[in-house]
């Protein structure tokens, strides 16, 4: 063994005799650092931790366990030394009765994850229970223990002792605290990754339950109490009833692992379960008995043995009871316990009684404090505690209030930051909500002026927790008292009033908690009036709030929906103080960091903008968009400084490294380099682009130790091509993966490439060697993008079924599954310390992440019901909207008659049965269902497609579907039963789907090649039809009418934008024989045709927000109706054809006569904020503003 060896293996022997546990990960990289004789910084460096969890915490602890196992003071200096001489007894020892070191520890330590558990390190007694629960879990095998007594009791400081000793007889441990309440779906979204090693995250019992057989697991649940509710005792609250099948589950069921619980109540399923020889036990924790004279003792309290039995006996040997005691013992009786006895003090019933006497002492400011801290919930700096705080006061008063909080035990204290034990935070919130309600029903307003209870400013797990523990209690009991609704809804009235009678200063918070709890109620708030009021801290996201009256009122950290739609890109400045995002709408949008304010909005471009990507000094943000242009931003002014013509769509743009020129690669056959100061095209390097493409760029060091820049680019044949950026030639080519390759991404030394491809595989690749040294697989299917960690430590993958992985790059480990977007992800971005991960997909929705939790800070949620495909049915109109929902409208009377929620996420395309009863819908979720147009209930889900359904289509028997998919496939299935009867495989992207009206014969359009047509019974490819160059986008059969005008009898027409931007082409085939009879050019991308009842106009709907009705004899366009504000997404005609109907991304459905081009009706869903008064309101900046009028807000002139 080398000398290293042996110190870690002398260590950690010192270290297993005095704690029972190993060396972990950062305390062996400590000492394999000190061994070096490197500096806390360098082995910082080295190990990846930071200097000050080092120096400050790990280091000082491990010296000091050292110390008390070696039996002298050891230091990062002389450990070695001390090491030698507690070995060198026992290896000269000869003797018979010499002691023996115990083994070195397991090659394979258990994977840790200690959540929220306390540090024991300071812990004495114990011994029986701690004996005794280790007997159950190890010897008896239980499943299921509890460990149960009183608040304060030290149930959670014994259970945390408990595991420290047992974690070595255990693959996995897991530590997570209900003091947030966090659903069951949430703990599950983490449990079952850790247990599964990243390799499982559905979040089911099931799958729970699998990975307990399979491992040997030891999980904790600290304060199940938070969950259940008073009465009936033992039973869970409303939300949480869940958590009763995991406890039955864990206690019913065999396995190997063990669940602990902590809990001041006992659950009834517990008590059902246990028995003394069952696998299910329970634990009352007693109060400490002469042990507690220690505690005593470190408090520094004077008095006889007799005097300290007295006094545990007079509090039950509750450890915070008496801590708490001590504090009133040192500060009234100068420490003398005997002074405190004679003072005939009650008997201790209860901490609850301990407390309400320690509060009655407190200055207003500190039980101001102790609520805020109630609220925030975790540790909380002074600073924030500083902006809390109203009326405002001094920090050095609060930091004087906080000192003598610590003085009375009421407060724990960790590096500047502040918070409660769960049981002093419990009473808190019981006299806040007991407080607050009181004021809600008498309208005496204090606490609720000067404390909200719910913050926007806090990461998301927390608020979600202020709203179950603190708002939740208070607006179920004001319901309660104030019922019935009317004399609710006339209090809150009467609040108004009260508010707005102390003006807007001393408001203080009133006027967001009234709106919170109104939103938390149900209750509508249309047409309240909430004017010349502070609206602090109001959650208003996906809030409607139709002529609601906000004039002259204060909206400052007020959350609102937002204007973006789906989020295709996601990137952070090179400084981390600015977060760009892009959207399928054309828009960019700036947020200031940390708390997401928007500073800009960019009308950047015409459609789709798949990238934006900051300059490496962040001077500049460059966007390329499906509209085939590039844009450069300055982002101080926000003007557009360049605009690059690339031509056709544009996928992916990169930085050079020294960020003087910007790459651009799509659909088409070139990328190109771009001088980004002066616009010029620098180089084009031909290539294959069958897809939307992805580019990387970045220096890399070759075997010889040389540094070139390369450029990086997936092929179409499954390889990964690499140029020299600077000569624009090709120097390698990666091969490996199996399927195509969608995304890759250069870590920042330029030493790493990434790659997934379309089976879900990743591989990570060195560029010294050329070789895959990391395959990895995706469970969450696609990624559709990569990106790397700044110090490339970590890669994250985007993926198309609602998550985001975090994978460890040396190791090929899952570290973390992101779960909390509900469709695909599309873009994720690193901090440059990675420590936060951003991410944005269809779900209209950004999401900040804790990467080392894999917890939800921060969510910003858009809104858009932009209308991608429209279906005329009668005298009815169906619309399928971008957020996954679908409208029928009453074409007489515009009426809105059915809002059904059909999908997670855009629509992309729907189509009625020939006999008008049922509707399909095809969507970015991956699916296809089927609904009963009377009932709007879902009848049917078709679920066989692994990627995005793009087209949908019936057949004229209404007995057979077609869809299409970017899997690359048409499906055809059985409308009744859902089974799917043929497989049409394609070589690319299908993107439209059509049925001949009378033939089994069906047509399919490719994002490259020729359009297909199909024999609908066997599957047979009957013919292709040639001409196309560019994606074929919507296909429609002409009616047997059309024969007699133009003399075909197998008329098929097309639109394909034919490898341009800013193009269409409709073409009009002889299906029979694969001949184009006809093309007729379109100044725009055509998205959609529709042809006239009697064939004597086709319908084209542009990106140009126009529709044009084509004379299909002549070839001439009749007529151009100018109809959208936006492009044109779908189009129909009404079975007589007497009107045809649009569809658009500006929001609306329109109604139009062809032969007069007036535009008859248009129908509109009500957005958000429609009608909504801001006028003269603060606390909002213009952009702000802005996006509140888009969803419908005014501001009233005058």
């Amino acid at each position: 063994m080398t000398t290293t060896e042996l110190i870690l293996n002398a260590a950690n022997t010192a270290v297993f005799t005095e704690t029972g546990r190993y060396l972990s990960d950062v305390e062996t990289a400590i000492i394999t650092g000190a061994i070096a004789n490197r500096t806390y910084e360098q082995i910082a460096a080295d190990s990846g931790y930071s200097i000050n969890y080092l120096k400050r915490d790990i280091g000082p602890k491990l010296w000091r366990v050292l110390s008390e196992a070696l039996g002298e003071k050891v230091s990062k200096t002389n450990f070695q030394q001390a090491l030698h001489r507690y070995q060198t007894p026992v290896e000269t020892a000869t003797s018979p009765g010499a002691v023996k070191l115990p083994a070195p520890p397991p090659a394979k330590q258990p994977d840790i994850d200690w959540g929220e558990a306390p540090d024991v390190s300071f812990f004495v007694g114990r011994t029986h229970e701690l004996a005794t629960l280790s007997h159950w879990i190890l010897q008896d095998n239980s499943r299921l223990v509890g460990l149960l007594g009183l608040g304060g009791i030290g149930k959670t400081t014994l259970a945390a002792k408990l595991v420290q000793q047992l974690q070595h007889n255990f693959e996995i441990v897991v530590w997570r605290s209900l003091r947030n309440a966090p659903s069951l779906g949430t703990l599950l979204t983490q449990w079952v990754p850790l247990l599964s090693q990243q390799r499982d995250a559905r979040p089911r019992l099931d799958a729970l339950l699998q990975h307990l057989r399979a491992h040997k697991c030891l999980l904790v649940l600290d304060n199940l109490e938070t969950i259940l509710q008073p009465q009936p005792l033992g039973s869970f609250r409303t939300g949480y009833e869940d958590y009763e099948q995991l406890l039955q589950m864990v206690g019913d069921t065999p396995h190997q692992s063990c669940l602990i619980i902590t809990s001041r109540e006992k659950p009834e399923v517990l008590a059902t379960q246990e028995g003394a020889a069952l696998a299910v036990r329970s634990q009352i924790v007693p109060g400490m008995a002469t042990e507690a004279t220690a505690l005593m003792t470190a408090k520094g309290l004077a008095g006889s043995t007799a005097d300290c039995q007295t006094l545990i006996a007079t509090y039950g040997g509750n450890p915070l009871a008496l801590k708490i005691a001590a504090t009133s013992i040192q500060d009234l009786f100068d420490s003398n316990i005997n002074l405190f006895l004679e003072q005939d003090t009650p008997l201790f019933n209860g901490v609850r009684t301990l407390l309400a006497k320690q509060f009655a002492r407190l200055s207003a400011l500190e039980n101001t404090l102790m609520y805020w801290l109630a609220i925030n919930r975790e540790w909380t700096t002074v600073t924030d505690l500083h902006e809390d705080v109203v009326p405002p006061v001094s920090k050095g008063r609060i930091l004087d209030a906080l000192e003598a909080l610590c003085r009375r035990n009421l407060l724990e204290k960790r590096k500047g930051r502040y918070t409660q034990q769960p049981v002093i935070m419990e009473y808190v919130c019981g006299c806040l909500i007991e407080q607050i309600v009181s004021e809600l029903t008498t309208g005496n307003l204090d606490l609720l002026t000067r404390h909200a209870l719910v913050k926007t400013t806090v990461v998301e797990y927390v608020r979600d927790s202020q709203q179950q523990l603190i708002l939740g209690p208070i607006a179920q009991e004001f319901s309660r008292v104030c019922t019935p609704l009317p004399a609710l809804e006339q209090q809150i009235h009467h609040l108004l009033a009260r508010l707005r009678q102390l003006g807007l200063q001393g408001s203080g918070y009133g006027g967001g908690n009234v709106i919170n709890i109104c939103h938390h109620l149900g209750l509508p708030l249309a047409n309240f009036d909430f004017s010349n009021l502070k609206i602090w801290h109001a959650c208003l996201q996906q809030v409607e709030l139709h002529d609601v009256n906000f004039a002259h009122s204060d909206l400052t950290k007020s959350l609102f929906t937002e204007t973006f739609s789906n989020i295709l890109s996601v990137a952070f400045s090179p400084d981390d103080q600015l977060l760009a995002s892009s959207d399928t709408q054309g828009n960019i949008y700036l947020r200031e960091m940390p708390y997401g304010q928007i500073k800009a909005v960019y009308s950047a471009h015409l459609t789709w903008i798949w990238k934006v990507a900051f300059s490496p000094d962040g001077r500049w943000l460059a966007s390329g968009s499906y509209d085939g242009m590039v844009k450069i931003w300055d982002v101080t002014t926000g003007r557009c400084v360049n605009s690059l013509n690339h031509g056709p769509p544009v996928g992916y743009i990169a930085w050079s490294p020294d960020g003087t020129q910007v790459a651009s690669v799509g659909l088409g056959p070139c990328f190109n380099i771009w001088d980004v100061e002066t616009g010029a095209l620098v180089n084009t390097l031909n290539i294959n682009a069958p897809r939307l493409a992805f580019v990387a760029w970045g220096k890399c060091r070759t075997s010889s130790g040389d540094t070139c820049s390369l450029l990086v680019y997936p092929d179409g044949d499954r390889r990964i091509l690499i140029w020299d950026a600077t000569s624009g030639k090709q120097l390698r080519a990666l091969s490996g993966h199996t399927a195509l390759v969608w995304s890759v991404a250069l870590n920042s030394e330029g030493t790493l490439l990434a790659s997934s491809a379309q089976d879900g595989t990743i591989k990570i690749w060195d560029l010294v060697t050329n070789e895959c040294i990391q395959t990895l697989h995706s469970h969450w299917g696609i990624a559709w993008s990569l990106t790397f960690s700044q110090d490339g430590h970590m890669l994250a993958a985007s993926c198309q079924n609602a998550v985001v992985e975090l994978w460890e790059t040396a190791t090929g480990k899952l570290l973390k599954v992101f779960q909390g977007h509900i469709s695909n992800v599309w873009s994720a971005a690193f901090n440059q310390t990675g420590d936060i991960l951003a991410s944005g997909g269809d779900d209209q929705a950004i999401k900040l992440w804790n990467t080392k939790t894999a917890e939800c800070l921060q969510t910003w949620q858009g809104y858009s019901l932009a209308i991608w495909d429209i279906s005329s049915i009668g005298p009815h109109l169906v619309a399928a909207h971008q957020d996954g929902t679908i409208r029928l409208w009453e074409t007489a009377t515009g009426i809105c008659c059915h809002t059904i929620q059909a999908h997670s996420s855009l629509i992309w395309a729907i189509a009625s049965s020939p006999n008008g009863q049922t509707l399909a819908s095809a969507s970015q979720d991956k699916t296809v269902k089927l609904f009963n147009l009377e009932t709007a209930q879902c009848i049917l889900i078709f679920e066989e497609h692994l990627n995005l359904v793009l087209a949908v289509a019936w057949n004229s028997s209404g007995k057979k579907l077609a869809s299409a998919s970017v899997d690359s496939t048409v499906k055809i299935w059985e409308a009744d039963t859902g089974e799917c009867h043929h497989t049409l495989k394609h070589q690319f992207i299908v993107n439209s789907v059509a049925w001949h009206e009378t033939d089994d014969i069906l047509a399919s359009g490719v994002q490259v090649g020729p359009i297909y047509i199909w024999d609908g019974s066997t599957g047979e490819c009957l013919q292709t039809c040639e001409g196309h160059t560019g994606t074929v986008y919507t296909l429609a059969f002409a009616p047997a009418t059309v024969a007699d005008l133009i003399g075909c009898q197998h008329l098929l027409a097309s639109s394909s934008d034919d490898g341009l931007v800013r193009h269409g082409a409709l073409k009009l085939w002889d299906w029979r024989s694969g001949t184009c009879l006809k093309t007729l050019e379109h100044p725009a991308q055509i998205w959609s045709i529709a042809w006239h009842p009697d064939g004597r106009w086709l319908a084209s709907a542009s990106q140009n927000g126009t529709v044009r009705l084509w004379n299909v004899v002549t070839g001439n366009c009749d007529r151009i109706l100018n109809c959208h504000d936006d492009e044109v997404r779908g189009v129909t005609w009404n079975s007589d054809g007497t009107w045809l109907a649009t569809c658009s991304l500006d929001e609306t459905v329109r109604l139009w006569s062809p032969e007069t081009g007036e535009c008859l009706k248009t129908l509109r869903a009500k957005r958000p904020y429609e009608g909504m008064n801001i006028t003269g309101v603060t606390g909002l900046t213009d952009s702000q503003k802005a996006i509140l009028k888009n969803l419908g807000a005014m501001e009233m002139q005058g």
